[in-house]
């Protein structure tokens, strides 16, 4: 991919008024950096990366990066397709909070990203609803970071 090409069509598509900002997927520090100094009027706004409980190497360097830089990050598979409940510690978490653990997933995820789950069962949706407007005690977000 030539990215100062790619890019360039992106601001092309925000002149026009296709589309509001530039968003990226996938991309590591390097690419980011790689699309930032690509950029010539618009900056990166979005980077949409795999990230939940159980795949969490991003917030060693993506996710900072991107803190530091003003980008958003987008959780896709936010609930590892189910494995959640295979993560250390979070069915204790949730019992104490009198949620689920798909909820304090979620609301682990939601402190440094926007995470996007996929359901199309109702029940599962209300679930998902309820991830958020409470938040984790500093003691148990950090428990879950280190799982």
């Amino acid at each position: 991919m030539n990215m100062k090409e790619t890019i360039g069509a992106m601001e092309e598509l925000v002149d026009k008024g296709l589309v509001r900002s530039i968003g990226v997927s996938n991309f590591g520090v390097d690419n980011l950096k790689k699309a930032m100094e690509a950029t010539k009027r618009y900056g990166i706004t979005a980077n949409e990366i795999k990230y939940s409980l159980a795949e969490k190497a991003c917030e060693k360097d993506v996710i900072p990066f991107c803190e530091n830089n003003g980008i958003d990050v987008i959780a896709y598979t936010p609930l590892a397709k189910g494995k959640i409940s295979e993560v250390e510690s979070i069915g204790e978490i949730a019992k104490a909070y009198g949620k689920t653990p798909v909820q304090v997933a979620l609301n682990y995820l939601a402190k440094r990203s926007l995470p996007i789950p996929k359901s199309s069962n109702k029940d599962h949706i209300r679930e998902i609803m309820h991830g958020v407007g409470w938040q984790l005690r500093k003691k148990e977000y950090e428990r879950l970071s280190r799982v």
